[in-house]
């Protein structure tokens, strides 16, 4: 057994490249899949929504692929000055890793962590000072830590502040960041989890460089980087960045990938053969060829792999077969190698790199043995992968192999344990699929799988042939003789189809591939004739045939690559013109059969339009329908009356119903709502339903239909016209199944248009004799109305009417004034959910006629109704803001506004409206309203009564209103009714009241400077706001003394809310001042500041004296309130202990700690910041949102008088 030699002690660069390789490979490994990581994520930004990640996961992949670059030159090259080189240009690469890494980090958390922003512009400034020193040569000193592994500079000062920082990060932000974001969001973190974890692996083996950078001999992990990124780029592509199984197989992305990648290499080969397996150093082997026998294997199988993956590069069988005869064909290589005498450590190293591949093997052929069966691979052959993977490891020590043994056939290497666990692993995963085969032979018999997959066993076993030899036994390795099973697999393939390859891509491949090859031996004779004057024949002849071997097939495979999108193209044409004739074809028979059908139908529709009752209508149809698909029963629905709920009509059966049934159909009433179930559906969305088999039930009218007919297969159809539903058929077979196709189905709905038609007849006989009774009616109720002048009396026969004839529940009656200004509310009939107040809102609006806005004032001034079906619509546009408020408060929901004019005078505008359904109203409709509107208007102008009504009313409720308002102005209104009412009032002791007084700080010195126009102006304009404000959050004002001012929450009538009441004013009233203050200090003039105090506590109340009535309050709570207004601060609001802990649920406080106040010692207060924010509906935390009112309806009971 020969041994392979030691590395001398000056070697030349080739002989230590050679030695070398095998610390290297893992980076070549790492260089492959970070660069293809980064073509990948190149093309997916095209295609990918988030760029952001997708481009810090480029920049990552590229930079761990320029280490990988920089890792294999410190392995390989022996040269200082070359390893300085190299390194300076990959270090441009390797220092993008630090940003990259940081913000691939910062978009996979989701942004969340903003210090790794922080960590991204620090390892940027890195970045900018790191190529600083390599573009400035500040970056090596020079010197180098050898180790058996490779030489690797010593750094500079930029580069060490790079890997300080890029360690730090990773250490004490990326890892923190991590762990944090996996354990506040599980769910986020699981469909992320590879990513994580493949970046996360990648950094620590990169942390493992730096022993080897100080001086540790520890071989770097980063060489192995090739594992955690493509874990990495795994979780990356499955985030749907980009669909990988379209890339690789739809789109033949693996297909291209591998042409250009086996091209590449098949013409390298051949540059490679011609200089270093040239005669004049290998003529030895040239003159006794033994290489032939392996060199024809290798390149039938390789041409077959190609034919196979060039035919059909979109199916995966053709690529799992094809890949299956390039691993065949890797073997057949290094036996071609071990033909040639090459030192022994170059053969070595070309049969590992070889063998890297090779010992895939087993798991790709098995699952293209269980492919062929249109199987999935079992679980075992993963085992089987991961064994491979440990084994392409393993062979790069000297425990695969060891030296060579030389025979007379040719030299092979020494099998170690690595090479005897090989042969076991293809022998074990040949037994188990041999256990599977005779029951999947059984299962799909498929001969021509089988005779494919007994061809790619005994291909197996003819390599496993060579193990003998590998022992040191001379048995001649019978595993060079790959053509003869792949001949028997091309026979199977060419003259049986065995595996798809039919199609003008084969047919054009093959045929342009024999016109190129026909040139490469043309080519081919020049180099032998002048190798011919040097060397034998035979000599010149067989280097010219190794060297145009790979040539050949480098050529015959980009052939197909060239040509596949022409092919593939033709193939479509061809297809689409074949399924053409097929589809015209079909379409002449359909066409026939539609004919008759047709005759048919014409025939059934003839038929029923004769008729003019409804009962024979449905009869003929429930027979066609039994005739033509076997239909039990048929089962006519119309809307009711009142069109309140869907009625059952008639109903034909071909089955003995029993009594209760027929009760059941003749008595169904389906409502039209929600409730209504499936037909009700039907009928809204116009159409049809077919349910087969009803196994549960939505709605209780469905269920109650399935019991009452015993019945669980239906299809409803709805009759349609003008787009409106007039009714409804149901069919069904009861709890016979109903058997319909969609087509079927289709028939029996146009079969139901004509039934429509029929409906349409009858029904506008229906709306004639309807109109009729319309006209009598409206003719009886004009004569009504002229019968009295009683308004109230006159607006009832209308609802009356209104109701009975167009289904209107409400109305109200709108007249202009004696002076036409405006438009008023006489008299209307609302829904009871208003309130008493609210109607009297209500009654006491004014309407513009002119200049306003709003529907009543557009209908005045078009002269024609306003008809609103549906306010959710786009007619909101159109409503005033008095408008909508009576349309909220009332819930009303469709209505008509029709104006009542007289001569062009304006009398005024009848409103009708629906709260709870929608107004139907047709032109039709809306005329006969309008011509009730006229005499209506009519009646009120010819009413004298009325008009003197009107008068006296006016000036009776103008002096009422005069003197209750001038009573209001002093006294609270429950306190004016009981003054009224007695002539007297009795003091009253109130519990718990907020009192609120405020006082402008500075108001004297300011009162000097201004008139006294000027400061009564400003003091009368902030008290008007003021009584605004206390008004509208229920507060009793009390008094002004000054420039000071009083009011009180609670009183007179009790509530709960008063505090909360008596803040939400004050913050109000503060807010008020602020603008006023921000006013006049943009004006240049002097502003006031407000003090503001609010205390709650027990007090009397009551009215003082008999003449110049004043309402007051009285004591100790009074004199308090006035302390926190005093010992308070200007724009804030002091409030005491006791109303801090009213109002503390609800509003954010500043506990001011125990203050002293005059003749009251020390108090504690607190100044009101504010809402707290789930109170508030903004930022001001001033306006109260949906959470606030929920909780002040729990204390107050109610919330309709709160501001």
């Amino acid at each position: 057994m020969l041994p392979i030699p030691e590395l001398s002690i000056h070697p030349s660069a080739i002989e230590y490249f050679w030695h070398k390789l095998p610390w290297a490979i893992p980076n070549f490994l790492t260089i492959f899949v970070g660069l293809a990581l980064t073509t990948l994520g190149i093309i997916a930004t095209k295609r990918s929504e988030n760029r952001k990640i997708l481009f810090s996961f480029i920049c990552f992949c590229f930079s761990i692929a320029s280490l990988g670059f920089v890792s294999s030159i410190r392995s390989l090259i022996e040269d200082q000055s070359t390893i300085l080189y190299w390194n300076r240009i990959g270090y441009f690469g390797v220092i993008l890793m630090a940003p990259s890494a940081s913000f691939l980090t910062y978009y996979l958390t989701n942004e969340r962590y903003k210090f790794l922003i922080f960590s991204g512009i620090l390892t940027m400034l890195t970045l900018i000072f790191g190529y600083y020193g390599l573009i400035n040569h500040y970056d090596f000193t020079g010197s180098y830590f050898s180790y058996s592994f490779g030489k690797y500079p010593i750094a500079k000062f930029p580069l060490k502040i790079w890997g300080v920082v890029t360690f730090f990060n990773y250490l004490f932000l990326y890892t923190p960041a991590s762990f944090h974001y996996r354990v506040r969001f599980k769910k986020d973190f699981e469909a992320k989890k590879l990513i994580f974890w493949g970046l996360h692996i990648c950094s620590i083996l990169l942390i493992t460089n730096f022993l080897s950078l100080v001086g540790y001999p520890v071989f770097p992990l980063s060489s192995f980087s090739f594992i955690p990124l493509s874990i990495l780029g795994y979780g990356i592509f499955r985030s749907d960045f980009l669909n990988l199984n379209d890339l690789l197989f739809k789109q033949r992305g693996l297909f291209y990938f591998l042409s250009g990648f086996i091209t590449t290499i098949l013409l390298v080969i051949a540059f490679i053969v011609s200089f270093y397996l040239h005669p004049n150093i290998q003529l030895t082997a040239y003159e006794r060829p033994y290489f032939l026998v392996p060199l024809f294997s290798s390149v039938f199988v390789f041409a077959l792999a190609i034919y196979i993956a060039g035919s059909n590069p979109d199916r995966k069988l053709n690529m799992l077969a094809s890949i299956s005869f390039f691993m065949a064909g890797t073997f057949a290589i290094i036996m071609v190698i071990f033909k040639f005498e090459m030192p022994l450590i170059v053969a070595r190293r070309i049969e590992q790199i070889f063998y890297t591949l090779f010992v895939f093997t087993p798991g790709i052929h098995i699952r293209f043995c269980y492919a062929i069966f249109g199987k999935n691979s079992p679980k075992f052959v993963r085992w089987i992968d991961f064994c491979s993977f440990v084994l392409s490891v393993v062979l790069w020590t000297p425990y695969f192999f060891s030296g060579f043994y030389e025979y007379s056939f040719g030299r092979i290497s020494a099998g170690g344990i690595g090479l005897n666990f090989f042969g076991f692993l293809g022998i074990f995963g040949m037994g188990v699929f041999l256990k599977d085969w005779i029951k999947l032979r059984n299962e799909t018999n498929n001969r021509l799988a089988s005779v494919i997959v007994t061809s790619l066993i005994f291909g197996d076993f003819l390599i496993l042939l060579n193990l003998p030899a590998t022992m040191g036994l001379p048995l001649y390795t019978f595993g060079e003789l790959q053509f003869i099973p792949a001949l028997l697999i091309s026979i199977f393939i060419l003259k049986m189809g065995a595996i798809p390859t039919s199609g003008q891509a084969t047919l054009i491949g093959n045929r342009v591939s024999l016109m190129i090859l026909f040139f490469v031996p043309i080519s081919m004779s020049f180099y032998v004739l002048n190798l011919m004057n040097v060397y034998p024949v035979s000599v010149a002849i067989y280097h010219a045939l190794i060297v145009a071997s790979p040539i050949a097939l480098a050529f015959y495979l980009v052939s197909f690559v060239f040509l596949r999108s022409t092919a593939v193209k033709l193939d479509q044409t061809i297809l689409a013109l074949a399924q053409e004739k097929i589809n015209t074809d079909q379409a002449l028979i359909q066409s026939e059969d539609a004919k008759k059908e047709i005759e048919a139908f014409n025939h059934f529709t003839s038929l029923i339009n004769s008729e003019s009752e409804l009962a024979k209508i449905i009869s003929a149809i429930a027979n066609y329908v039994n005739q033509k698909y076997g239909i039990l029963a048929t089962w006519l629905f119309l809307l009711d009356e009142n069109k309140e709920e869907i009625k059952s009509v008639h109903a034909e059966t071909f089955v003995e119903a029993t009594k209760e049934q027929r009760e059941f159909v003749n008595n169904l009433r389906i409502p039209m709502n929600q409730t209504g179930g499936v037909p009700y559906l039907v009928w809204k969305r116009k159409k049809s339903m077919f349910l087969p088999h009803v196994k549960k039930f939505g709605f209780d009218i469905d269920r109650r239909i399935s019991e009452g007919v015993k019945a669980n297969s239906f299809l409803h159809v709805p009759l349609v016209l003008n787009n409106e539903t007039i009714g409804l058929i149901m069919f069904s077979n009861f709890y016979k199944r109903l058997d319909l196709t969609k087509s079927n189905a289709r028939s029996i709905e146009h079969l139901c248009a004509q039934v429509s038609g029929v409906i349409q007849r009858v029904h506008l006989l229906k709306e004639t004799e309807k109109q009729k009774k319309d006209i009598l009616a409206l003719n009886d109720l004009i004569k009504n109305l002229n019968e009295t002048m009683d308004i109230h009396l006159i607006m009832k026969k209308v609802q009356t009417y209104v109701k009975e004839n167009f289904n209107i529940m409400y109305y109200s009656l709108l007249v202009a004034d004696s002076e036409k200004k405006y438009l008023r509310f006489i008299d209307m009939d609302i829904p009871e959910s208003v309130t008493e107040f609210q109607k009297k809102r209500i009654y006491d609006m004014r309407i513009p006629i002119k200049g306003g806005k709003g529907a009543h004032e557009l209908s005045l001034r078009r002269k024609k109704p306003i008809y609103i079906p549906d306010r959710n619509g786009s007619f909101e546009r159109w409503l005033s803001d008095d408008d909508k408020w009576v349309q909220d408060v009332c819930k009303i929901r469709s209505f008509i506004f029709i104006p009542m004019i007289l001569n062009g005078e304006v009398i005024g505008i009848l409103d009708l409206s629906n709260s709870e359904s929608k107004l139907d109203l047709s032109e039709e409709d809306i005329s006969k309203l309008s011509i009730l509107a006229d005499q209506l208007a009519g009646i009120i102008y010819s009413s004298t009564l009325f008009k003197e009504l009107e008068i006296s009313r006016n000036i009776a409720e103008e002096e009422r209103n005069k003197n209750e308002k001038l009573l209001l102005n002093i006294l609270p209104v429950d306190i004016a009714q009981e003054l009224k009412e007695k002539g007297a009032t009795e003091p009253i002791l109130y519990e718990n009241v907020s009192v609120m007084f405020t006082d402008f700080k500075g108001f004297t010195q300011i009162a000097e400077v201004l008139s006294p126009q000027e400061l009564i102006r400003d003091l009368d304009a902030c008290f008007v706001q003021f009584d605004k404000i206390t008004e509208r959050y229920k507060l009793e004002k009390l008094k002004t003394i000054g420039d000071s001012y009083m009011c009180a929450g609670g009183i007179p009538k009790r509530n709960q809310t008063h505090a909360i009441d008596s803040i939400l004013a004050a913050l109000e009233i503060q807010a008020f001042m602020n603008i006023m203050k921000q006013i006049k200090a943009d004006q240049g003039l002097p502003f006031w500041e407000l003090r503001l105090g609010i205390h709650s506590g027990p007090l009397v109340a009551g009215v003082i004296g008999e003449k110049k009535f004043a309402y007051d309050v009285w004591g100790d709570t009074v004199n308090t309130a006035s302390r926190m207004e005093s010992s308070g601060t200007p724009g804030k609001i002091n409030i005491s202990g006791t109303t801090y802990d009213m109002i503390r649920e609800v509003f954010e406080c500043d506990y001011r700690g125990k203050v002293n106040a005059k003749n009251k010692g020390e108090v504690e207060m607190y100044y009101v910041l504010g809402l707290k924010k789930e109170f508030s509906l903004s930022e001001d935390l001033r306006t109260p949102n949906e959470n606030f009112w929920k909780f002040y309806e729990t204390i107050a009971g109610t919330r309709e008088h709160v501001a």
